[in-house]
């Protein structure tokens, strides 16, 4: 709030700055005047005596006597008639409003909760303009102080609420780590108790294939094949637990790739041959990777199988493709087709999910627990890998997946102690 430099603006002090100027102008303006006057009117007074006591004779100091008289006489009139001029009279002081002014900016630095002295002086007007606006300041901060206060309250309030369900946070999840370290304990206690005798049973039923004939081959074939899938259908749920919880490990080896297709195929002819699918491989000779064996394995039983499981009476083949040139290093594709029952979009899309299959009716015609390609898309991204589906309705499935030649290590938890995860010849 700048002041104007004028004379009848009130500075900080309530004074004004050209007071003394302005009315001793108004005085020497007037002495100034009366002096012009005075020695006009006595110098008019002189001539004229001087030149009628001249005009009629009289002597020199005479007339010099006459003009002085004469000049004095018009002096006094020019002074009594300046005297006459209107005067101003300087205006009373202004009134001391800088207590109040300064009481009102206080108040709205929040230096002070009163608002200006009801005994100011000071134009009504004025003075009411500043308590109004004192009054109206002081309302304005304590609605500003009480929301600030209740904003305070709430935030506190908040802070508790968050801090509580931090704790109930914190709670549940060392709950569920614990009963997820519960589950992994029971599920691999588990898978060992059933496999130990499902391997024993595979076991006792190859010896009999060996040296029976028919009409108990076709029998111990089925016998064979439900304990080699009640196997993988237990080692799979586990290996869906470990991924889950992330406690697994990534072990690369070097692995001949040709080698461990034809194991696997070996390990699924069983599943071709039930239902009449004719089994193909083309992978180039002396291909070495260096991938986590028990994981690639994992992927590549569960891939032919369902391959297998889901044709009849077609093909299934395996093909394996190098590309030294990919972008971040070479890579392998092993790509599993079939000429089986297809699937839609929809379903590839929950192919990956956990428990899901193609046909959720409860007529289905395939069985299967829907955790195999869940499984292999958990191993498959371990080792920094790709897996994707193409397929139509009726017109077959072609699985694709792409690994780095070399994988890096991770370093979890280990597996359990039962080792490999399929059982493979």
């Amino acid at each position: 709030m700048g002041a104007e430099h004028n004379p009848s603006s009130p500075d900080a002090k309530g004074t004004r700055p050209h007071e003394g100027e302005g009315y001793g102008w108004w005085v020497r303006s007037v002495l100034l005047i009366a002096a012009v006057l005075g020695a006009s009117g006595a110098l008019l007074g002189g001539l004229g005596a001087a030149a009628v006591l001249a005009w009629i004779g009289a002597p020199t100091w005479g007339w010099l006597l006459g003009g002085a008289v004469a000049g004095v006489g018009g002096g006094l009139a020019g002074v009594a008639g300046t005297a006459a001029l209107p005067v101003p009279k300087p205006p009373p002081p202004p009134p001391p409003l800088a207590p109040a002014l300064a009481e009102l900016r206080a108040l709205a630095d929040g230096e002070s909760t009163m608002p200006p002295h009801e005994g100011e002086e000071g134009p009504p007007e004025l003075m009411s303009a500043i308590r109004d606006t004192a009054t109206a300041i002081r309302q304005k901060r304590s609605r500003l102080e009480r929301q600030h206060l209740d904003a305070t309250v709430d935030l506190e309030q908040a802070q508790a609420r968050v801090a509580k369900l931090e704790s109930a946070l914190a709670s549940s999840r060392q709950q569920y780590r614990e009963s997820l370290s519960v589950q992994e304990a029971f599920l691999s206690r588990m898978s060992h108790e059933l496999r130990t005798p499902l391997n024993a049973i595979s076991g006792y039923v190859e010896m009999l294939l060996e040296e029976v004939e028919e009409p108990f081959v076709d029998d111990l074939r089925r016998i064979r094949l439900a304990s080699l899938n009640l196997t993988a259908l237990v080692t799979s749920v586990l290996d869906l637990t470990e991924l889950q919880s992330g406690s697994y490990a990534v072990r690369p080896e070097p692995i001949a790739l040709a080698e461990l297709i034809r194991s696997v195929v070996d390990s699924t002819q069983i599943t071709a041959d039930n239902q009449r699918n004719r089994l193909e491989v083309e992978v180039p000779a002396n291909l070495l990777v260096v991938l986590d064996k028990r994981m690639l394995q994992s992927v590549l039983f569960n891939l032919v199988s369902n391959a297998c499981k889901y044709t009849v009476g077609g093909v299934v083949r395996v093909v394996v493709t190098q590309d030294p040139e990919a972008e971040g290093g070479p890579r392998v594709s092993i790509r599993i087709e079939d000429t089986g029952i297809g699937m839609t979009e929809r379903q590839i899309e929950a192919a990956f999910r956990p428990f899901t299959q193609a046909d959720e009716t409860s007529t289905r015609r395939y069985d299967g627990s829907g955790v195999g390609l869940a499984v292999v898309k958990g191993f498959v991204e371990s080792m920094d890998g790709t897996v994707a589906i193409d397929s139509e309705p009726g017109k077959g499935a072609r699985v694709t997946v792409s690994l780095p030649v070399e994988a890096e290590a991770r370093s979890e938890d280990p597996f359990g102690e039962d080792e490999p995860t399929m059982l493979v010849r």
